[in-house]
């Protein structure tokens, strides 16, 4: 074999290492990322099943502050309409 031969072979051969050890890291980075985004959706749902509760007392709030809104607001219509009638009688 001649040196350009020899040459080629190493070149080659580290060539070929170099590919092996991109594919190996590839591969690792892809479980990484898989495991990551497992832990993404299971954190989540977690959140998400938290949250259900305090959603619950928001609105549950909002539909009591609605009703006590429209409450005063009838309370405040038939007081300025008594007053009014009651000014006018006098």
């Amino acid at each position: 074999m001649s040196n350009g031969d020899k040459d080629y072979d190493r070149l080659y051969d580290l060539v070929r290492e170099t590919r092996e050890e991109l594919r190996l890291m590839r591969d690792n980075h892809l479980a990484h990322i898989g495991a990551d985004l497992s832990d993404l959706k299971t954190t989540t749902a977690v959140i998400s099943e938290r949250l259900k509760g305090v959603e619950d007392f928001k609105d549950e709030m909002e539909g009591w502050w609605r009703e006590y809104a429209k409450k005063t607001i009838a309370f405040v219509v038939i007081a300025a309409f008594g007053a009014t009638s009651a000014a006018g009688l006098v």
